[in-house]
């Protein structure tokens, strides 16, 4: 009786082990996400020096694994992300992204339209558990080398597709040109700054911008 007893407790020792080590995600592998860009920039939010034909230009959305895959914060910007803040153009940057997904860290992107200071721009992306992360951008137009995005937006929390989340946009300077206004003349910048969070005026009040130019919301299909 003794020698069963100790067999059976060994037994559930290694049986517990293996439990521990293993990790399952009880969910659908993949899934759809619509992603609503609603701007919010206009001479009454953002009155100093607003320009006459403001605007955002398409936006770009990736749904990728793989964390900062189109910029950083204290990173010098790609020549992706430099021609999409300083002109708009989305061309370069896709050509980045589709180096990504051939590597295996995006799954796919799509590019939305220009929409006004205070006009609404959506499209829909598809995720999966080996690609949950979301991040898009977006040129505020006119403008030096500033841009509208969020990273690395977690579409899994809690082991679960997420039902719906809604940020705030945040402003960032591509640290590729040094004009100080809306309609600044080219000035590039040299050598080339890492990119930084908007907080100066125009748009900013010296410590940050608010209110935001606008708010993302992602909503599962």
């Amino acid at each position: 009786m003794k020698k069963i007893i100790v067999l059976l407790f060994i037994l559930t020792i290694f049986s517990c082990d293996s439990d521990d080590n293993e990790v399952i995600i009880n969910i659908d592998d993949t899934a759809v996400y619509k992603v609503v860009f609603d701007a919010n920039w206009t001479a009454q939010t953002h009155p100093t020096n607003y320009p006459s034909n403001a605007h955002f230009s398409w936006m770009v959305g990736v749904t990728h694994n793989e964390q900062n895959i189109l910029f950083a914060k204290g990173l010098l910007a790609s020549a992706g992300i430099e021609s999409m803040a300083e002109t708009g153009a989305t061309a370069i940057l896709a050509s980045e992204i589709d180096v990504k997904i051939v590597s295996n860290k995006a799954l796919e992107y799509k590019i939305g339209s220009i929409i006004d200071g205070d006009g609404i721009d959506e499209f829909t992306i598809n995720a999966s558990v080996d690609y949950p992360l979301f991040s898009w951008v977006s040129m505020i137009a006119p403008s030096p080398d500033w841009f509208v995005a969020n990273s690395n937006v977690s579409l899994i929390i809690d082991d679960e597709w997420v039902d719906q989340i809604e940020l705030e946009v945040a402003l960032f300077d591509a640290g590729t040109d040094s004009g100080i206004d809306f309609t600044s003349p080219d000035n590039d910048t040299s050598p080339k700054e890492p990119v930084f969070l908007i907080a100066e005026p125009p748009l900013g009040n010296g410590l940050t911008v608010s209110p935001s130019v606008g708010r993302i919301i992602i909503t599962k299909q």
